[in-house]
């Protein structure tokens, strides 16, 4: 009777900190790429939830294959809860079959040992083991599932940076930049605000290219959008239009504030120098600025009057601001 006991309190498995960390897992595994919080974070919880998992289905397996041997002598009861409990919380097909197969066992292990059944108990237990077998191979296909789900999401993570952002500055590209200075142009319309945009070119960017190389050319680039990421308002957003030409949208912005921006960002460029084979390269920037009026009919006039501006800029001599 005691040794009966024991096997039973074995397979009704009363841990229910085991039981918590089974359902977390579940609720990890089950949990969709986008949400988790890195590509990391969610790489090292997928893989510790899939190694418990396949530890817990293991355990199931011997479990039913010491059921189909025959040397346990477990209570009715046990054997309920334990295929109620752990197919679903071990299933690798998902909670709805695997919550299914678990009364489903559980109804027919109650009929075979019922008087009026002539189901053996050994049918049953071959039913038991497959169920676990099932679970495992379930979880495999599920995992293989997954994985490509993943490598997918990845994939479409990086097409997403491609499509939005510049690859030598890290900032937004020109289509992007259009379609967030489209957002806030209507924005400023709806809402009757102020909106200003800022165009701003490096002064004799090519000069810098021939003389010093490519590669310098990118360092100057890089070393501007450093100083435009440091200098700007978390609201305001810039990114690279083309070639050596930056665009800055700048949300609630009167004509006089955004002057005041560009001439600090100018003066700060004027004190930058990078340091290019045991030579110091310093450069400029000229900058246009267009506020929006009430005869501003569109987002490109908008760019039109920036670029105007900042060509009457160059021609007026160069590190220079011009707004309208």
């Amino acid at each position: 009777m005691s040794s009966e006991k024991n096997n039973g309190n074995l397979l009704m498995i009363p841990n229910e900190k085991l039981i918590s960390l089974a359902g977390k897992f579940r609720i990890g595994f089950e949990s969709p790429a986008s949400n988790a919080k890195s590509d990391q974070q969610f790489c090292r919880d997928y893989l510790h939830s899939m190694n418990w998992k396949l530890g817990l289905c293991l355990l199931v397996i011997l479990v039913s294959g010491l059921f189909v041997s025959g040397p346990w002598q477990a209570s009715s009861l046990s054997i309920v809860v334990l295929l109620i409990l752990w197919p679903y919380l071990l299933s690798g097909l998902g909670t709805g079959f695997s919550t299914l197969a678990g009364w489903l066992f559980s109804a027919l292990y109650l009929l075979a040992n019922s008087e009026f059944s002539n189901m053996s108990i050994e049918s049953f237990q071959s039913g038991l083991f497959i169920l676990a077998i099932t679970n495992v191979f379930g979880m495999f296909i599920n995992y293989s599932h997954r994985c490509f789900a993943y490598r997918l999401f990845c994939r479409n993570k990086s097409l997403q940076q491609m499509a939005m952002y510049d690859d030598l500055t890290g900032t937004y590209n020109r289509r992007q930049l259009i379609e967030l200075a489209e957002r806030e142009f209507k924005r400023a319309l709806r809402h009757k605000t102020n909106l200003a945009l800022m165009m701003i070119d490096i002064d004799h960017f090519k000069q810098v290219n021939d003389t010093y190389g490519h590669l310098a050319g990118d360092q100057v680039l890089v070393r501007m959008t450093q100083e435009l990421k440091t200098h700007l308002r978390t609201e305001d957003i810039a990114g690279r239009f083309g070639g050596d030409e930056f665009m800055i949208i700048l949300p609630g912005t009167t004509p006089e504030k955004a002057l005041d921006i560009a001439d600090r960002i100018r003066h700060l460029v004027n004190q930058v120098g990078i340091d290019c084979a045991g030579e110091v390269i310093c450069f400029s920037v000229s900058v246009g600025i267009s506020t929006i009026t009430s005869a501003t009919g569109s987002l490109l006039e908008l760019i039109t009057d920036a670029d105007q501006l900042l060509y009457s800029a160059k021609s007026s001599g160069r590190n220079q601001v011009r707004v309208n």
